[in-house]
């Protein structure tokens, strides 16, 4: 998969932040915070991002492609452009309950643990955003 980036800019990155669901209240302050800390990674189809059991050490955000994520076997759902994944197990600071890998290449931010706890304290939108995404999978899971 080519390594060329798609956020060549900070403004590019913070456009599409702002698209992702658990971001979409966020002020522009927080959005620039959360572009400087977002590092963009590329994944080719069929690779594993994470599985069952693995620390949960990043948020992750659909830039490009789809993500497939199962429990056991079982498809939960699938993540695609403007979605996040595999923030419960960050929120709870446990170990990964969830399997994720690529159905196409894809582009992905990714925020690390602490990176995201600290823009939960310092915006209150954040933390919002954060609560319908977590609210959002338990829907998904019912």
């Amino acid at each position: 998969m080519p390594d060329a980036k798609i956020f060549p800019t900070t403004i590019e990155k913070i456009l599409f932040i702002k698209k992702v669901d658990i971001f979409s209240e966020a002020i522009p302050e927080s959005l620039l915070h959360v572009a400087s800390i977002a590092n963009e990674i590329s994944v080719a189809k069929g690779e594993i991002i994470f599985t069952e059991g693995d620390p949960s050490v990043y948020l992750y955000l659909v830039a490009l492609g789809k993500i497939r994520i199962s429990r056991e076997e079982r498809e939960i759902f699938h993540a695609v452009q403007n979605e996040s994944f595999g923030l419960v197990g960050l929120v709870e600071e446990r170990q990964r309950a969830t399997h994720a890998m690529a159905l196409s290449d894809s582009t992905l931010l990714r925020v690390g643990h602490s990176d995201l706890f600290d823009l939960m304290e310092d915006y209150p939108a954040i933390t919002r955003g954060v609560l319908r995404g977590i609210s959002k999978v338990l829907r998904k899971l019912l």
